[in-house]
């Protein structure tokens, strides 16, 4: 295998870890959660991650890593989960919702066609929606999710199945990118921020919008952001629907090979 190659497989990897986080990091913090964060190898694993990307992105993910740990570091189970319920609220935040389809401009019923689109994008790479999930797929964790899964199978690809089978998973990222979390997730991060005021969703908002402008710089891609003010109302109770794509172990696996990192269980 080239060596160029190989440098492309161990980022991909990396960058799949950094998404595991991110998707972890915001969903609703049950036991598991809980656990992941603030017992468990999630953040060590995303630190040494980083250290594997280029030294400009190193530079910039280090101190955000930092404060996502200090506040870590910080909080107890039941002041995660206080931290969530003010900043995102038990079913939808009206101030700074997590779901895509409640931001930008149009009308609120325009969400069918949207999260059906969002789905799409799931489907076309083989995944599926669960029956037991809680979240609906325009979640910004299950977004996070479905890259973490781009990323990981990009570099699987390189590795069993050459670069043309790859450069497939990079055009799924870059599309999903540019359409979807690319477009919204810099203004639900900053609310998101705004809301929480400090402390771990603060800081978690400050890592999420950083990464996504990093992934979108790599890629190339210039999303056209939802501007302040499009912020969809609405009074309809979010629908249970979501996917899990069971490609964090496997990912944590293969990465562990390259940092000695210790394994993530999947999602």
């Amino acid at each position: 295998m080239a060596e160029t190659d190989q440098v492309t497989i161990t980022q991909a990897l990396a960058r799949s870890r950094l998404y595991l986080l991110l998707a972890t990091a915001f969903r609703y913090p049950d036991s598991r959660v809980k656990a992941a964060l603030l017992e468990g190898p999630l953040l060590d694993d995303a630190e040494a991650a980083a250290t594997l990307l280029s030294a400009e992105e190193q530079s910039v993910l280090r101190p955000l890593l930092t404060a996502l740990r200090a506040a870590v570091r910080g909080a107890t189970p039941e002041a995660l989960e206080e931290g969530f319920v003010q900043s995102l609220g038990h079913l939808e935040s009206g101030e700074c919702p997590p779901y895509e389809t409640r931001y930008g401009p149009g009308h609120i019923f325009q969400q069918t066609q949207e999260i059906s689109d969002i789905a799409g994008f799931y489907r076309a790479f083989g995944l599926q929606m669960a029956e037991a999930a809680v979240e609906r797929p325009d979640h910004i964790a299950i977004e996070f999710e479905f890259l973490h899964f781009l990323t990981y199978k990009e570099a699987y690809a390189l590795r069993h199945h050459g670069e043309e089978s790859a450069e497939i998973c990079r055009t799924g990222q870059r599309t999903f990118l540019r359409e979807h979390p690319g477009r919204w997730v810099p203004l639900f991060a900053r609310l998101l921020a705004r809301r929480a005021g400090g402390g771990f969703y603060a800081a978690l908002a400050d890592l999420a919008v950083l990464w996504v402008a990093t992934e979108c710089r790599r890629l190339g891609v210039t999303p056209p952001l939802i501007q302040d003010g499009e912020l969809r109302q609405t009074d309809l109770e979010p629908e249970g629907a979501g996917f899990t794509c069971g490609a964090g172990e496997c990912g944590a696996r293969e990465l562990d090979e390259l940092t000695g990192s210790r394994e993530q269980p999947a999602l």
